[in-house]
């Protein structure tokens, strides 16, 4: 897709930039539009802690993934970044880099067929390419992108939704109902917003420069320009509109949904190339299989677990006269414990009854 030399990282290079600066500029905007009293809080918080570090996690976090689309394709890098997110081996957000290293540790423990796979499917990709150098400066920027570097995409509710005053089920319902479910650390706060901004400009200077030293771009056709301008497009919209959970669900929906829009656009992507596409296929069917394998025997395990803990609670029960709650979380009354015993276990009812704050949120409701 592009020329041989500098061309591809100039290109990640401009849109990265091109994404960070019409992220910050969204958020900017957002936040100017909510009411006055919210703005002020919002700046009065703003402490710049760790910029620089945050300013380099947000670059490589959004440019990383778009030098590895360049140098492979957008289908390849795609199917990378959808398989290890549903398997767990990256997670989402700007998390300490010890949390990250133990996280990605257990994933690729309990992960190894998908793991396997992914590797298998990385050393398909250059032994078949036409430029070997090309695939492997591709799949190393998407596997550092994995491991070191997760792409900023939303997480989890924000602290601030849930530290209210507990006996206030109002004020409890205005914070969640203010404040969005999930963001992603490049919005989640006044300062991320500012330090998003800054890196667009920091990277666009970057790009500059770059181009004036090297002289590496060369003329843009109309359907260059046009895929540019969708990829910006998708990266801002995933960023403030994607919902990595949902590829973790028992059904694994999202993750086959994806997986078909990127086998089709893999056909349209090789069109000229009829081997490619065949072998692509294969590759995505193979890692959505492992995929599905792996995360399907650790809730088995989980639950299996759960039930044997279950049955020593009830033995125990029958045979002291009592029985120590160990599914309760946090102070319940008599008629949640009524309600949790007579609920199925692993059902939606005891799921929400379980935990303090859904079934807080139930019984406001109801």
């Amino acid at each position: 897709m592009y020329p041989e030399g500098r061309a591809p990282l100039l290109h990640a290079l401009i849109l990265s930039s091109a994404t960070l600066l019409l992220v910050g500029v969204i958020a900017k905007i957002s936040a100017s539009l909510q009411p006055l009293d919210r703005r002020k809080a919002a700046k009065g918080t703003f402490v710049l802690s760790n910029a620089p570090i945050r300013i380099v996690s947000s670059v490589f976090g959004i440019l990383l993934p778009f030098y590895a689309a360049v140098q492979l394709g957008g289908s390849r890098t795609a199917l990378g970044l959808l398989v290890a997110i549903a398997a767990g081996l990256c997670a989402p957000g700007q998390q300490a880099d010890h949390t990250r290293r133990g996280a990605f540790s257990q994933a690729l423990r309990t992960r190894k067929a998908t793991c396997g796979a992914m590797l298998l499917g990385s050393i398909i990709d250059i032994v078949s390419s036409g430029n070997a150098l090309r695939s492997v400066l591709g799949h190393g920027a998407l596997i550092t992108s994995v491991m070191l570097v997760p792409p900023p995409l939303p997480t989890t509710i924000r602290g601030r939704a849930i530290d209210h005053d507990e006996d206030s089920y109002i004020n409890q319902g205005s914070a969640r109902a203010t404040l969005p479910r999930s963001a992603s650390p490049l919005v989640n706060s006044f300062e991320s917003t500012l330090l998003t901004l800054v890196s667009g400009l920091l990277l666009a200077v970057v790009s500059i420069l770059y181009y004036l030293a090297t002289s590496s771009f060369s003329s843009v056709s109309l359907q260059t320009f046009g895929l540019s301008l969708l990829s910006i497009t998708s990266a801002t919209a995933l960023i403030f509109r994607s919902l990595p959970a949902a590829l973790q669900t028992q059904r694994y929906t999202g993750l086959k949904l994806g997986a078909l829009c990127i086998a089709g656009f893999s056909l349209w992507e090789h069109s000229h190339s009829g081997l490619g596409s065949v072998i692509f296929l294969w590759i995505c069917a193979a890692l959505v299989g492992t995929t599905v394998l792996d995360t399907q025997s650790t809730p088995a395990s989980v639950h299996s677990h759960a039930h044997s803990h279950m049955k020593h609670t009830h033995a125990h029960q029958y045979g002291h006269g009592h029985s120590h709650d160990h599914h309760l979380h946090g102070n319940h009354s008599k008629f949640s414990a009524f309600l949790i015993a007579r609920a199925t276990p692993g059902s939606i009812i005891h799921s929400v009854l379980i935990e303090r704050d859904s079934r807080r949120i139930a019984y406001f409701g109801v």
